[in-house]
């Protein structure tokens, strides 16, 4: 989600997004970090799950 600045110029997200991604990876005993680099003007997003171990017959 974004909003607009008051001459219609983006001013960047609400921050709702990551909040929103945490929820369903936590509870997959998962982790969400995010770096920002204000520099490059971009920022990283990792998204870390384990793997399911499965048992074979």
């Amino acid at each position: 989600m974004r909003r607009r600045g008051e001459e219609g110029v983006d001013s960047g997200g609400l921050g709702i997004g990551l909040s929103v991604a945490k929820e369903p990876v936590t509870a997959h005993e998962g982790s969400v970090l995010a770096f920002s680099d204000r520099e490059a003007g971009g920022s990283e997003f990792v998204v870390r799950l384990p793997l399911a171990s499965v048992g074979l017959p």
